[in-house]
């Protein structure tokens, strides 16, 4: 298990160079991973705050994937476990066999290397498969970070559990199992055509970046160590009462609680020691429980977060909309057309996100995603007019 750091111990040197390197990794992860962007900062984020990740989604999409880069590179490899849940899977397979020498003198106590109660990472596939034989301990592990052995509870070095599932739980029964994940998010297939482009062509870039267990205790300390001030408390609490007295959205006590060290693990990524309300776009991972409830839930936080970057979301969501109803099998004058006033819509809609400010990083980061978007039209439009050769 990762030593637990007093943040009173923390060096400098020490502290910029766990952040410098986390950084580097989810930089790497990102020109790895097309469109990815959020699934890899709340891994990171989940990772300096203690706390899980549900990645749900069809197949295909690339959840195991990113997992497995994101894991090899905490250097934990030797304590990764993996399994693929089905309804026959058995607890023997996910906390270890019944040891034969216990069976002997009547105990009944699991072998438990290579299992999940003895892994740092954990990668739970198909997750809401699990059988209530293994749902029991399986809470237990995620929640309090414990197991029963053979009627001894201990501690488990588990320091980052990520659910995997093609589709949200069947039944009421395995709501708990949903709640124990604090960050969640819903993984579609790739719709930006140059992020296509580049999965399908390129060769992506290699993962060299590593995290160390001592950075993350490095890193966990800090987060423990990051000032929430009154601006950022209060805004926590008017987005609390928003969402229930205008959506009937609400959270548990114990989520929000939780949810403030991703508030504060978001501010270390960045490599500050005290929250600001930007660090508050995490939320919007962690406080939907439905599919209906999670555009709502985000265009609330963006709200909360900043108006500017709210409109820059609902701008890039346009021109997301917009290309994606192109018919680009048709042929003919008019649908050249139709795609050169696309083109110049998408040109519109990037100068208006350039416009919310060009000195905001993630509002011009949706200005550049729309502004590929458009080149990709463009392109599309100049050979239908035979102008790509010149």
């Amino acid at each position: 298990m990762t030593a637990h750091l007093a943040a009173s111990t923390l060096t400098p040197t020490d502290l910029a160079g766990a952040i410098s390197r986390i950084q580097a990794l989810m930089k790497d992860l990102r020109g790895s991973v097309v469109e990815r962007d959020a699934e890899i900062r709340s891994l990171a984020a989940a990772i300096v705050a203690s706390q899980h990740v549900l990645l749900l989604g069809p197949p295909g999409t690339g959840k195991s994937y990113l997992t497995r880069l994101f894991c090899d590179a905490l250097g934990l490899g030797s304590d990764f476990f993996q399994i693929l849940m089905t309804k026959y899977t058995v607890p023997e397979e996910v906390f270890g066999p019944y040891s034969l020498a216990g069976l002997e003198h009547d105990q009944y106590r699991r072998v438990t290397k290579g299992y999940a109660a003895e892994s740092s990472v954990f990668f739970a596939d198909e997750c809401f498969k699990a059988n209530s034989s293994i749902l029991n301990s399986l809470l237990t592990l995620l929640n309090e970070g414990e197991f029963d052995n053979g009627g001894v509870r201990s501690k488990v070095p588990l320091q980052l559990c990520v659910g995997a599932s093609n589709e949200f739980p069947a039944d009421d029964s395995l709501n708990a199992l949903r709640d124990r994940f604090l960050l969640c998010h819903w993984v579609s297939p790739i719709k930006n055509r140059s992020a296509k482009r580049s999965l399908f062509f390129g060769g992506g870039k290699k993962v060299t970046a590593k995290l160390s267990p001592a950075d993350v205790a490095v890193l966990r300390a800090a987060c423990d160590a990051v000032a929430v001030p009154d601006v950022v408390q209060d805004a926590m609490m008017d987005l609390a009462d928003e969402l229930e007295r205008e959506h009937g959205i609400t959270a548990s006590d114990r989520r929000w609680r939780q949810a403030t060290s991703l508030v504060r693990a978001s501010a270390v990524l960045d490599g500050r020691d005290v929250a600001t309300p930007r660090d508050l776009s995490i939320l919007a991972h962690v406080l939907w429980r439905t599919v209906e409830e999670r555009a709502t839930v985000g265009a609330v936080v963006a709200q909360f977060v900043s108006p500017k970057l709210g409109e820059a979301m609902k701008l890039y969501d346009a021109a997301v909309e917009m290309v994606g109803k192109i018919d680009r099998k048709a042929t003919g004058q008019q649908a050249t057309a139709a795609l050169g006033n696309a083109n110049s819509e998408l040109q519109k809609i990037a100068k208006s996100i350039r416009a919310l400010g060009t000195g905001d990083a993630e509002i011009v980061d949706y200005a550049e995603k729309v502004a590929a978007m458009q080149r990709d039209v463009g392109r599309e439009v100049a050979r239908r007019l035979g102008l790509d050769a010149f």
